[in-house]
């Protein structure tokens, strides 16, 4: 059995309509948003930071009042159902953008913000649940909607009738499956500290580029592309990086360079190719972070749960995003510098990631592993096909390292089998994290 290119998936037509679909939504999205945030901007700075941070808020609120349903819906109907009616959802919604834009109401384009965000809410579970279905363990608007007809239909994940009149009934369900298992409410929760980052960030940046240094509107399009182009480049290397299973090491080196560039930012401040630099480093360490987390909520999950813990997700990073809305308002009331609050963001995620590090060992030592085996060593993993995906798996090998170099390059977690004696000692019982079985 060969593993999955790139090329390999790319010649599937289903998943390039996906992918083109995918493609067209957010840019659709991005574009909009940049032009209401450019509208919101030019105001008196006094003014600028409070209208931005209502443009952020009103863009993500949708996803905590919707993802419940969105979550529902992703399950019991069939996701290319979902996603080629919230494609059309989107079509009506630019084209009252395009009616608010031309009579230059600010107050119209927020309603259609509002309306924009809650189709994502709606197509996201469903978008990030379908791509599983499509590749099982193998790794503008209108445009958008035409395309999304070309995806493949794929089943109900559970009964198409079990869509329930409360919002909130799936998101229990999900938050109930993140309890039992930590390393995926970890990432989970990693996801939704990315989006407050990256929420915060991107309206830092354009008051730093508007009010600080003084730049026209191409130029600060220009730093925000660099900001696109670093996470894209960050994602490429993170699937290349990863191999043909989900990566955690890659996260904490991802975390650690965020943070290190936002301190960077900061005092690149005004020299605008510096600034430029470091945001597309910021952003390509922001692809390395969210690629392999965005993974394991997609891969962990049972085919039934998908929705409901994708839901789950959404909801946390709406309160990320709004909380970053909040954070940029409080800045602004206290009068703080978008420059010293882009340094606090970057030793609170250096702090942040050394933490989560002590907290989750797994981490940690894939963190190590993936350093040492993509430096000093190299590792060719032969015969990877031959383990199964899910359900139950032992390991047995003939010498203490090479449980562990197995163990942390395999695709999922599996028993292994040691030598009684060694259990007890604590740095082992941390390395299997309880996953052995001891033999005489």
């Amino acid at each position: 059995m060969r593993s999955a290119t790139y090329a390999d998936l790319l010649s599937n037509r289903g998943v390039r309509a996906f992918l083109w679909t995918q493609f067209l939504g957010a840019f659709n999205d991005n574009v909009f948003k940049v032009v209401v945030s450019m509208v919101a901007v030019s105001l008196a700075a006094d003014l600028a930071a409070a209208r931005l941070s209502w443009v952020g808020a009103l863009f993500i609120l949708p996803f905590l009042l919707f993802s419940g349903y969105a979550g529902q819906l992703a399950d019991t109907r069939s996701k290319r159902t979902v996603l080629v009616w919230t494609k059309g959802l989107e079509v009506c919604a630019m084209l009252l953008g395009i009616a608010a834009l031309a009579a230059g109401r600010l107050d119209g384009l927020l309603v259609v913000l509002f309306l924009m965000g809650t189709q994502s809410a709606l197509f996201s579970p469903a978008k990030y649940g379908i791509v599983p279905e499509l590749l099982p363990d193998l790794g503008l608007a209108i445009w958008g909607f035409l395309v999304s007809f070309r995806i493949p239909h794929v089943p109900a994940a559970v009964n198409a009738n079990r869509m329930q009149p409360n919002p909130w009934a799936g998101l229990s369900h999900g938050f109930s499956r993140l309890r039992r298992d930590r390393t995926l409410a970890l990432a989970v929760l990693g996801v939704a500290y990315f989006w407050f980052l990256g929420a915060l960030l991107q309206l830092l940046i354009l008051l730093v580029g508007k009010h600080t240094m003084a730049l026209d509107d191409v130029r600060i399009a220009v730093m925000g592309a660099w900001l696109a182009v670093g996470i894209g480049a960050g994602s490429l290397a993170a699937g290349r990086l990863s191999g043909q299973k989900v990566e955690l090491g890659l996260a904490p080196v991802g975390a650690f360079g965020m943070g290190a560039c936002a301190i960077a930012l900061s005092l690149a401040v005004p020299s605008y190719a510096a600034v430029c630099a470091t945001v597309g480093l910021l952003g390509l360490f922001g692809g390395l972070f969210i690629v392999p987390l965005q993974a394991l909520m997609q891969q962990r999950p049972a085919a039934g749960e998908k929705g409901q813990v994708i839901a789950t997700g959404n909801l946390l990073s709406t309160g990320g995003v709004l909380l970053g809305s909040a954070v940029l308002l409080l800045g602004s009331t206290l009068q703080l510098s978008p420059e010293r609050m882009i340094l606090a963001l970057g030793l609170m995620t250096l702090a942040a990631s050394a933490y989560v590090l002590v907290l989750v060992p797994d981490y940690f030592i894939r963190f190590a592993l993936w350093t040492l085996t993509h430096t000093v060593y190299r590792i060719r993993i032969v015969g990877q096909e031959h383990v199964p995906f899910r359900g139950p798996a032992l390991l047995v090998c003939n010498h203490l390292s090479e449980d562990v170099l197995a163990s942390f390059t395999m695709a999922r977690k599996a028993w292994t089998a040691l030598l009684a004696r060694v259990l007890p000692v604590p740095l082992l019982r941390r390395l299997w994290g309880g996953e052995r079985a001891g033999i005489d």
